[in-house]
């Protein structure tokens, strides 16, 4: 006989002791946030073409073939209900029937679909976050790393033309990883419109979905149950359930766990539960228990039961104990599949990365003023040398012993050399006594960079690392100037300078020697020597960004930067091209480093005066925006400034100097971006230049040579 459309999850058979006496044709019926209300059992616990839709009279649907087996199944449970309280219960039949009802019910396809639909809402969260991201892909690592070569570097290996490139696969290692951290962010924002109604569309079929996947287990749990052979190990036996009678869920089968909770069957893995309730009638519940197990003294098989619900349960009787009941529904059996979905993508995600979590954002802030208040007892020389008559002299001198005197107060400036104040400032630079052998001659800026104006030069004196600032004239007759805003730069500038003298007691306390020893590694020697000016210009832009007109200085150091800029994609292009014909690489990288070095310092310049006078996050001037696009740096000067950040936070606590060398990796970034790739192979420093980079300019100089 071929079964109806109303195809029921619970079966009548299973129902019908729960059915309101005398006729038990109808049960009470409590559905979550509704009234409850009485319904024929025929009509209860079913959906139409719940299992199969309607099919021909030759094809044996699954409604079919849960059919045939109902008969046994009720005769089973028939079997079951007739042994008295405390009777043992054959474990083939508990499990037979416990195994089959457990499975079929809708609360577990609701369960199904809920779970589903929490996972996809928790993967869009995934998705929408930028840390997540990063953290799956390893790129909140500071260097490449395991999780990075599983999830991304493998495949840009596998792509065509990589193998081409001829390049070690550490070098294109750390290019790609750097770019790709470097553009997490817009990867985010160019992937979420595509991930989101993906999302949405699993989510839209995610019904047919389970429901498919439903039915194909159960179907093939009609042949053969696995977890029968689980059930058939645990103790078996009838327990009495006389005051309150047993409601009956619509998980129908409920089970505690090893840590004592409770939840429906199917959500649970065998190795978690240790007892098992089904009940059978409002009088008799079908327990098991693994061996040695005592269910709790306060276990309440009618509240539970009805947290266990996912959305209604079924008694013979309505009342009071009931209405306490009804609003308990789905307290746990929602909860148990969000707890799961959360704990699961919280293993799945990555802990984060943190290179020193003592002294994250959140950490203490860095401290700038000396130790000991002893520090502010030095001895310091000033030097004039071609600064005008006595009288200029002396005012000078004033101004700035007294910024010395203030400002010593708040900054280590014990390692204060001197100050000289030369009217020919690149000359003073020049013969300036350095205090130690084979020390190489300071010069001062390029015209086409600019003009120098102030610097401070390390020198050695009596086996102390010290600072010895050289002022332009100019600069000093500005800082006793009766016009405010001249006096007012004048200011800001020698308190930058003392504040560069700062940063070397910062440096050789915390590391002492660190600033004149030579760097382990060639290649990070070489990398340093070209980054090392831009860390100590952070960190003096931070402390010198309360003086001086803010907007005024930012404007200056915005647009300094983007004419350095500018002039790197210029000139190095421009003579990188050339290489092309006379392939001299020294001639090209002298051209080149030089430009890098000047745009690391200027932006660490702009970065540091913004993170205490303006925002951490700079907003851009269109110029300099325009200048970093044109470039192919529109979204290194952030990862710049995080990672300066990070070097600040670590102030006179940093406990090795591969924390300066961490910064090594921005000269690389912007050899890269000029189409150069160092790496050091046999203790030499080699850099590739893929003639790629100038095909098409190649190219259009041959046309015009043939033409």
């Amino acid at each position: 006989m071929k079964s109806g459309p109303n195809q029921h999850f619970i079966p009548a058979f299973v129902q019908r002791p729960f059915g309101i006496p005398p006729k038990r044709r109808d049960i009470w019926y409590f559905e979550r946030n509704k009234q409850p209300e009485k319904r024929a059992i025929k009509r209860t616990g079913s959906e139409d073409h719940f299992y199969s839709e309607p099919a021909s009279t030759t094809v044996s649907t699954l409604d079919d073939e849960i059919t045939k087996v109902e008969d046994s199944l009720s005769q089973i449970l028939s079997s079951i209900r007739s042994i008295p309280m405390g009777g043992s219960v054959d474990p083939h039949d508990a499990a037979s029937i416990v195994a089959h009802l457990a499975l079929r019910t809708a609360h577990f396809r609701d369960s199904l679909k809920h779970g589903l639909s929490q996972l996809f809402d928790q993967a869009k969260v995934i998705f929408a976050d930028a840390d997540n991201l990063q953290a799956i892909a390893g790129l909140d690592h500071p260097a490449p790393n395991d999780r990075f070569r599983e999830h991304v570097l493998s495949d840009l290996l596998e792509r065509p033309g990589i193998s081409e490139l001829n390049l070690p696969t550490h070098v294109i290692e750390r290019v790609a990883f750097y770019f790709a951290k470097e553009n997490a962010s817009a990867f985010l924002e160019n992937s979420l419109p595509f991930f989101q109604p993906f999302l949405d569309g699993l989510l839209t079929g995610a019904g047919a979905l389970v429901r498919d996947s439903h039915n194909k287990a159960l179907a093939g749990t009609l042949k053969s149950n696995p977890r029968e052979n689980f059930l058939q190990t645990l103790n078996w036996t009838i327990h009495s359930k006389q005051d309150p009678e047993a409601i009956l869920p619509d998980c129908v089968v409920i089970a505690i766990t090893n840590t004592d909770e409770v939840a429906p069957l199917m959500l649970l893995g065998q190795d978690d539960v240790r007892a098992i309730f089904l009940p059978v009638s409002p009088k008799k519940l079908l327990v098991g228990v693994i061996g040695g197990y005592k269910i709790p003294p306060q276990f309440n098989y009618c509240l539970e039961a009805a947290r266990s619900s996912h959305s209604f349960f079924l008694s013979s009787y309505s009342g009071a104990e009931t209405a306490r009941l009804h609003p308990e529904i789905a307290a746990r059996s929602t909860s148990i599949l969000d707890e799961a979905v959360e704990n699961g993508f919280q293993n799945l995600l990555p802990r984060r990365y943190s290179q020193h979590p003592e002294h994250d954002a959140e950490g203490p802030a860095p401290s700038y003023g000396p130790s000991d208040p002893v520090t502010r007892e030095f001895q310091y020389e000033l030097s004039f040398v071609s600064c005008g008559d006595q009288e200029a002299i002396q005012s000078i001198t004033h101004n700035l012993r007294h910024a010395v005197s203030a400002l010593s107060a708040a900054l280590p400036l014990k390692r204060l050399d001197g100050i000289t104040i030369a009217g020919d400032y690149p000359a003073a630079l020049r013969d300036l006594d350095r205090g130690f052998e084979n020390a190489p001659p300071v010069e001062t800026v390029s015209n086409e960079v600019g003009v120098g104006i102030a610097q401070v030069v390390t020198v050695m004196r009596s086996g102390q690392v010290k600072g010895r600032i050289v002022i332009d004239s100019g600069i000093a007759h500005a800082l006793t100037s009766d016009n405010s805003a001249q006096s007012e730069f004048g200011l800001y500038v020698v308190i930058r300078e003392l504040a560069l003298v700062a940063m070397i007691d910062f440096i050789e306390t915390s590391l002492p020697g660190a600033m004149l020893s030579p760097v382990e590694g060639k290649l990070d020697g070489w990398l340093y020597a070209h980054v090392d000016a831009a860390l100590h210009a952070y960190v003096a832009s931070r402390i010198s960004a309360g003086f001086g007109d803010v907007q005024e200085l930012f404007e200056a150091k915005s647009q300094l930067l983007a004419e350095g800029v500018n002039r790197m994609r210029d000139t190095v292009l421009q003579e990188r091209l050339a290489y092309r014909y006379h392939g001299d690489l020294d001639k090209l990288l002298d051209i080149t480093l030089p430009s890098i070095r000047h745009v690391l310092i200027f932006a660490a310049d702009l970065l540091g005066h913004c993170a205490n006078a303006c925002s951490p996050s700079p907003q851009t001037s269109d110029e300099l925006q325009v200048s970093l696009e044109q470039a192919g740096l529109k979204n290194w000067l952030e990862m710049y400034r995080v990672d300066l950040e990070q070097f600040h936070r670590r102030l006179c606590r940093w406990e090795s100097f591969n924390e300066f060398l961490a910064l090594n990796v921005h000269v690389e970034r912007l050899l890269w971006q000029l189409g150069m790739l160092p790496w050091e192979a046999s203790g030499e420093i080699r850099i590739e230049v893929p003639v790629g980079t100038d095909t098409a300019a190649l190219l259009s100089s041959s046309d015009n040579n043939i033409e």
